[in-house]
């Protein structure tokens, strides 16, 4: 705000500017050393308002000053969180990548076990019906190699008969025709 005594020495030094540019106002020495005084007055005033200007303005560059890197830093702060946020959404991201990587990789091990241990179980099973099948083929050649080998010796000891029979039919035939010869022999003789 302005004071009225500033006010007035504006207003006395419009004029005397008035009166320098071509209205001349005759002064006694007493009004000149007045004058003098006034415009020193109004010169210190002017100065001090200057200088109050100054220090004004230069308060609110230095306020804006101030602001600005409030606002900066406000800025950088929001630009850092959302760095923050943008870090920690895509390290989220990649954590989530990285548990479906991890889940996938996890059931193709399952399956994997799974194929192997399925494969695992057909070969066994298949090798057990090979030896049940190896077993109850020797079991079936020992069968009839034991059934072949009582074949024979039934066939033998029928063979063995027959001989047997044979040779008591000759020993009987050789008994008869010896009983037969005594008998003729006998008769002869009686």
């Amino acid at each position: 705000m302005v004071s009225e005594q500033e006010v007035v020495a504006r207003i006395e030094e419009v004029r005397s500017r008035k009166g320098c540019l071509g209205i001349q106002v005759r002064r006694t020495p007493h009004q000149k050393s007045k004058h003098e005084e006034k415009q020193q007055y109004w010169e210190q005033i002017q100065l001090q308002h200057r200088l109050e200007q100054q220090e004004e303005t230069q308060q609110a560059q230095e306020l804006k000053k101030l602001e600005k890197k409030r606002e900066t830093k406000k800025s950088k702060r929001q630009k850092a969180e959302e760095l923050r946020q943008k870090e920690h959404e895509k390290f989220v991201k990649q954590q989530e990548k990285f548990e479906r990587l991890e889940q996938v990789r996890l059931e193709k091990e399952m399956k994997a076990k799974q194929f192997i241990e399925d494969r695992r179980r057909r070969k066994e099973e298949l090798e057990r019906q090979y030896r049940e099948e190896v077993e109850r083929k020797a079991k079936e050649r020992e069968m009839k190699k034991q059934q072949a080998a009582i074949l024979r010796e039934q066939e033998l000891q029928k063979h063995r008969e027959m001989i047997l029979m044979l040779d008591l039919e000759r020993e009987r035939r050789r008994q008869h025709t010896l009983l037969v010869r005594a008998l003729e022999v006998r008769k002869k003789h009686e």
